[in-house]
């Protein structure tokens, strides 16, 4: 979550409605980040209490879609950019610690849903519900045409079935449900065309050793020495049959990796082919360079 999604808002309230500006940018002291996004998120998920911090947005959600519709997409943008910051607080709350008050500010004429993102199904649900993100998502390509790349980690982008994702200490056991790439293959069908990025080892936020034995990285990193491309609907050699048909475990690296503990970080419950319709083997990754 970086600043130019709270300079989005602020400054349409700055526009369209500059008597309530001050109490917005009083909601949004606290949640704006004042360090890297990842460094961000471990600091809410270890907040002590961080029932005020969702509160002050969905609040400010709230005064958003109070304000005039007004001409253009205006405001229908600066609503969605409110929702997205109030479902990143949403997500990365501790399961069970939700606080329910101001849970009647819903904006019914956003995307259809009257549901507020502060509840669980902010990160869909084994009922099927629509995530956050994949709701995002969807929302933009009906409001303005375009095709769209999701650029995230795999427990998010996986098509097909829910899956069972463990990341330990942050979710006490694993946890199965939708995910937003389930979500958008039964949306869009075969218009959304998952496709997995994984590696061996190196560091990107935080250092990867090779993966477990426990791994289907593991199998992965043996095929071949150097990059490849995989496609996992194409032809196979009967002897590789039975892998390809049995469930996969393969490893996820969230803001809790523990470098350590490299095998309990992991998504179950499906097929490689179920979840990806291609794969990218990396041997090694290094840090990335943020774009401007």
């Amino acid at each position: 979550m970086r600043a130019h999604v709270y300079d989005a808002v602020t400054d349409h309230v700055r526009a369209t409605a500059p008597d309530q500006l001050p109490e917005l940018l009083a909601l949004y002291a606290d949640l704006r980040p004042a360090r890297p996004a990842a460094e961000h998120a471990r600091w809410y998920a270890e907040l002590p209490d961080q029932a005020p911090l969702r509160a002050a947005a969905r609040r400010a959600r709230a005064l958003v879609a109070g304000l005039p519709p007004g001409p253009g997409p205006g405001h229908a943008l600066a609503l969605r950019h409110a929702r997205v910051i109030e479902g990143f607080y949403a997500y990365h709350g501790r399961d069970g610690d939700q606080d329910h008050d101001d849970h009647h500010d819903h904006d019914h004429g956003d995307h259809g849903h009257d549901r507020d993102p502060g509840d669980p199904d902010a990160i869909g649900g084994p009922d099927g519900s629509l995530p956050l993100m994949a709701e995002d998502a969807i929302w933009w390509h009906e409001h303005t045409g375009h095709r769209f790349v999701l650029w995230s980690g795999l427990a998010h982008t996986a098509a097909g079935a829910p899956l069972t994702a463990s990341f330990p200490p942050a979710a006490a056991s694993p946890v199965t449900r939708w995910v937003e790439g389930g979500a958008l293959r039964r949306h869009f069908g075969a218009g959304y065309v998952s496709v997995a990025l994984m590696f061996g080892h190196g560091k990107t936020l935080h250092t990867v050793a090779p993966p477990s034995p426990a791994l289907a990285d593991a199998v992965l990193s043996t095929a071949r020495p150097d990059a490849y491309l995989l496609d996992l609907h194409a032809p196979r050699p009967v002897a590789l049959h039975n892998w390809f048909d049995a469930p996969a475990t393969v490893r996820v690296i969230g803001p809790s990796y523990q470098v350590e503990r490299d095998a309990d970080f992991h998504i179950t419950g499906g097929r490689l082919a179920t979840w990806f319709d291609v794969l990218a083997w990396v041997p090694r990754v290094f840090p990335p360079d943020w774009l401007p």
